[in-house]
């Protein structure tokens, strides 16, 4: 793929950062008109986006301990727009919250005039469960209510809550640890299949609307922004790029450029040559996928457990899986330094809470996956800890480069995070025209009809060829795009699964992610498809892989050994290791 086939010269926005944020810009951009070119200089998504916990949710201890409901109130409204607008990839779980006695965690509930007042949990004349139950119903009310705004009407039993007494938690799960157990909740959050593949939708949604209205949308991977000019009057006016594989240079010369770039939004500023204290604070963000070690009659269900001013999350993925995040940590990086590395403290951190919660808990360093994604919060001086610090978006107009915005926030929230910037921009580019927002919009997989399971059961009924567990895969991770997706196949061969397990996707997936989803390395392929966070993350599968690949994209032995190594390295990179876990 030339790069010059990929790159818009003269755009409306350039967009310098690819992950759920700057893709969520330029489906704004694409719906309203705007010719808009995305550059990331790694893949798509592969960053923050997709070292996340994999949650659309509202933000429960935003509501409770930073009372921070406005913010709850756009993550809950978002939330729910998500899970019917991308209904193949986000879907609501049961989260089961035990509350315990003395779980250290503290609220400044609603006493403003009193903020020293904490209140511990199970401590304060049973207040812990008058609290929660509280906030359960605000977090009930939220949702319905935002929903309706937008137009939608609300599914009481997806947005609703239950309270438990001691005995019916250890009913759902008698694996958790009964010691100082007061009793607890299951209310409702959404979870997102797998991050790195709404990002693909939103590029793919970009192109749909683009080619709707004629306008030039551009998405390129593997491209950075190396040289930042601004004129005499201080605004951008061009932007050299850089294809990091072939070396090849762009000159590029937008009208408006969108920084959303995560935890690098200070260092793109700094080279273009814009003052002022940091934007952001690096924070480290740790999940470990772990076989699922619990037993419960739910068997989509999720636990929730409020920790020193923390709520740690272990979410079922898959059938034998189990994904629990994550922590807050301060982390500084030094130049050139991995910023993807793990650190041991933050694997016993997560380790240590799991295991007071759920005692039979185990973690296997050869066998289980742990990764950290440093992650970007606001910079706040008078916020300490970062626990404490906000999480609401980060929109920054630079009043000495005009022209120029940076921009990060929450995943959930990322498209009216999106909006609120097309806004902007679409005003001062076109100011006497309406803008379309995208909030009723579905999402390529997520355009059909009846439910997903409907869906899955057609599926199955037209491809008897094929395992039903596999068609289940597909119909969750392409929605409606599936049958697409089986019409690269061209022989059994291609329809053999990648990895011998049931629930594999075919072979021909990872064609399908060159030729339709922006690939261009194998790491790219083995993201799109989901192999990355499974046991073996894909070393198990690897060879196959590059040498299926390599006889359908005509790779000679050279390219395949590459390839081979390249995902490697990848996997050795984002496994790095900074400490000794065991000890």
């Amino acid at each position: 793929m030339e790069t010059k086939s990929r790159l818009i010269e003269n755009p409306d926005v350039l967009i310098i950062g690819g992950g759920i944020v700057g893709t969520s810009v330029l489906r704004e951009c694409a719906k309203n008109g705007m010719s808009a070119l995305l550059v990331e200089k790694a893949d798509f998504g592969g960053d923050v986006s997709a070292g996340s916990t994999e949650m659309a949710h509202g933000g429960f201890r935003y509501l409770m301990s930073l009372l921070d409901w406005p913010l709850v109130f756009e993550s809950l409204t978002e939330r729910e727009l998500l899970s019917r607008n991308a209904k193949h990839l986000v879907r609501h779980l049961n989260f089961y919250m035990p509350v315990y006695k003395g779980d250290g965690t503290t609220f400044d509930f609603c006493i403003p005039f009193i903020p020293k007042m904490n209140i511990t949990i199970g401590k304060y004349l049973g207040a812990g469960m008058w609290m929660m139950q509280s906030g359960m119903l605000m977090y009930k009310l939220f949702a319905i209510a935002g929903l309706l705004m937008k137009g939608f009407k609300p599914d009481f039993k997806e947005v609703g809550y239950k309270k438990y007494t001691k005995t019916k938690m250890l009913k759902i799960s008698d694996q958790l640890n009964p010691n100082n157990l007061v009793g607890g909740f299951r209310f409702t959050d959404c979870k997102i299949e797998d991050v790195e593949r709404l990002v693909i939708e939103n590029i793919l949604s970009a192109k749909h609307y683009a080619d709707k209205n004629g306008t030039q949308i551009s998405a390129a991977n593997y491209v950075e922004a190396s040289l930042i000019e601004r004129g005499k009057d201080g605004r951008i006016s061009r932007v050299e790029v850089r294809d990091v594989i072939d070396g090849s240079t762009t000159s590029i010369k937008p009208k408006y450029v969108v920084n959303s770039t995560g935890i690098f939004i200070d260092d793109l500023k700094k080279k273009a040559g814009i003052g002022g204290p940091d934007l952001l604070r690096r924070v480290s963000g740790i999940h470990l996928i772990v076989p699922r070690f619990w037993k419960t009659s739910d068997s989509g269900a999720a636990f929730a457990f409020w920790i020193d001013k923390k709520i740690l999350f272990a979410i079922s993925k898959g059938d034998d899986r189990i994904l629990i995040g994550t922590t807050e940590r301060d982390i500084e990086l030094r130049k050139n330094e991995n910023h993807n590395r793990t650190f041991s403290d933050d694997v016993k951190e997560v380790i240590r809470k799991t295991a007071a919660k759920f005692p039979e808990f185990k973690f296997d360093t050869s066998r289980d996956i742990y990764y950290t994604r440093v992650r970007p919060l606001m910079f706040q001086p008078s916020k300490s800890d970062p626990k404490a610090v906000s999480r609401r978006d980060l929109i920054k107009w630079h009043p000495d480069a005009a022209n120029m915005v940076s921009v990060s926030g929450k995943l959930g929230p990322a498209r009216h995070l999106g909006e609120l910037v097309g806004r902007k921009l679409f005003s001062l580019a076109h100011p006497s025209k309406p803008y379309s927002s995208t909030h009723k919009d579905c999402f390529p997989g997520g355009s059909f009809e009846g439910t997903l399971e409907d869906m899955i059961a057609k599926g199955i009924s037209a491809h008897p060829n094929l395992p039903a567990r596999m068609i289940e895969t597909l119909v969750r991770r392409y929605g409606s795009r599936y049958e697409l997706l089986l019409s690269v196949a061209s022989g059994p061969g291609d329809l053999a699964p990648i990895r011998e397990t049931p629930d594999s996707l075919p072979l021909c997936s990872l064609l399908f992610a060159y030729k339709y989803e922006h690939c261009r390395k194998l790491s790219d392929a083995f993201t799109r498809t989901g192999n990355v966070k499974q046991f073996g993350e894909g070393l198990d599968c690897v060879e196959k892989a590059a040498r299926y690949l390599g006889e359908k994209l005509e790779w000679d032995e050279a390219g395949i050994e590459a390839e081979i190594k390249g995902y490697k390295d990848f996997v050795a990179t984002r496994k790095e290791l900074v400490g000794d876990i065991d000890s």
